[in-house]
């Protein structure tokens, strides 16, 4: 729901206008003039009446913020991104709080001192974020430079990307958002639909976009009969699932789940069954061919396209609702099961100095399976696959006699098991010994892929571009 707040004019030709316009429909007879001092009256008032109307739209702004912060809905602050550097040091030697580094260019501070006993010349997991706030400087890691070099501090590593960064939020973003909020809970404290649901999880200062899916249990969720259910299920009556992500479209850290999770249960319906659950992120691969406007810049455009394809497939993205949809409530995320290669195409085409697109390969990164001799199935949870899609496996480890390289064909297919056939349609294959290794769908140019899991998103893997023959 949209935030819609007092109209109060704050102009003062138009309040003055509006004033010497009420004034003559009750004095007919009545001409303004510069020489009035009825003019000069109203043209006073006006100014002071428009700076009181302004000071009660801020007012009116700061007073919800207050309401939003007393009912559990305060505004999200900007916040640095974080995470863990690695200091090669002289021995003995203290890397002290607030030394600032530069990694992928951006700059960053140790959060508290480290190191200094004696000997020591590896300082790992050392805490560190960006100076600056917002999401800018999620994902920088890597080798970087101190700012102010010390001869005894010798190099330092980013060796767990930096997370967590988001900006000040908008604040007409932030007052819709309330708007629904307290309008849940003035009206219903209890949890009933979808809606609702996604509203309060997006509530939680961690997280930027839920994905609420109705009649559904996630993995881990409490079925009707009170057990838990291995495996995502679906058309469970009286079931929401939400999968909420932070600004990096990662999930929140175990225990924020479990918080999360606890606020839900203490505001469900009693017939209702609320769960949280863990979104699946697929590694995505991809090549492709272009070719260019200008041969002299062939190097550039190849990069920037690589770079519009990992913006692409970044968690923090994927499932974002287009920019013409303003029906969706703020901080949604979309479902979406499919990396389409027309849209890929449309991404790198808007590359500046791209001429054409040739082929796109689209290639999900292989998953770990088993497979067990007695039984013919290999497991993999939320695979995705359907009967004949064409696999192939990587370092399989026993289940003879299965082989790396040749492509086998997907058959008896449920949730989290398949198995396999030499041929499209033919018999499924006698494995003989147990065994397990690495699985992946066939690529094949110019095609879409599906991703598995109830609550899908990507991740950008090897991203290949080459200029076409």
């Amino acid at each position: 729901m949209t935030f819609t707040p007092v109209d109060l004019p704050t102009y003062p030709p138009d309040i003055q206008q509006q004033v010497i316009a009420d004034y003559q429909a009750r004095k007919p007879d009545w001409v303004p003039s510069d020489a009035n001092p009825e003019v000069v009256l109203i043209e006073e008032l006006s100014f002071a009446l428009a700076q009181v109307n302004a000071g009660l739209a801020q007012r009116e702004v700061a007073e919800l913020e207050l309401i939003g912060r007393r009912r559990g809905r305060p505004r999200r602050e900007a916040v640095s991104a974080s995470g863990l550097a690695r200091f090669t040091v002289a021995a003995g030697f203290v890397v002290e709080a607030a030394t600032q580094i530069i990694v992928a260019g951006h700059a960053m501070q140790t959060l508290e001192a480290a190191g200094g006993e004696v000997g020591q010349t590896l300082i790992d997991d050392v805490p560190v974020e960006a100076v600056l706030p917002g999401p800018e400087a999620n994902g920088a890691f890597g080798v970087g430079t101190v700012y102010d070099q010390f001869d005894d501090l010798v190099s330092v590593e980013v060796t767990t990307a930096l997370a967590g960064g988001q900006d000040e939020e908008d604040i007409d973003t932030y007052l819709a958002e309330l708007v629904d909020y307290l309008q849940i809970f003035f009206d219903d404290p209890t949890l009933v639909n979808a809606r609702q649901l996604a509203i309060y999880v997006r509530s939680h200062p961690t997280v930027e976009r839920v994905l609420v899916l109705d009649l559904h249990v996630p993995a881990g969720g409490l079925l009707p009969d009170g057990t838990t259910s291995a495996t995502a299920r679906d058309n469970v009556a009286g079931a929401i699932a939400a999968y909420p992500v932070d600004a990096a479209g990662e999930p929140p850290a175990a225990f924020i789940r479990t918080e999360i999770a606890a606020l839900v249960q203490a505001r469900r319906e009693a017939n209702m069954i609320l769960g949280v659950g863990v979104p699946t992120h697929s590694t995505i691969n991809v090549t492709f061919t272009l070719s260019t406007v200008d041969a002299t810049a062939t190097a550039a455009v190849l990069t920037a396209a690589q770079d519009a394809v990992r913006g692409y497939l970044q968690p923090a993205q994927w499932g974002s609702p287009s920019s013409g949809d303003q029906t969706l409530t703020p901080g949604l995320w979309v479902l979406d099961r499919t990396v389409r290669f027309g849209e890929l195409y449309a991404v790198i085409n808007n590359v500046p100095g791209v001429k054409h697109v040739d082929t796109i390969t689209i290639s999900p990164a292989p998953r770990a399976y088993t497979v067990a001799a007695a039984t013919d199935l290999l497991t993999l949870a939320d695979h995705g696959y359907l009967a004949g899609d064409p696999v192939v496996l990587t370092a399989p480890t026993g289940g003879a006699p299965l082989v790396a390289g040749t492509t086998y064909y997907v058959r008896d297919v449920t949730a989290s098991s398949f198995k396999l056939a030499a041929t499209s349609g033919g018999a499924a294959i006698d494995i003989t010994t147990d065994g397990s290794g690495s699985i992946a769908r066939v690529a094949t140019a110019n095609t879409n892929v599906t991703l598995p899991g109830a609550a899908p998103l990507t991740r950008p893997g090897s991203i290949t571009a080459s200029l076409a023959a």
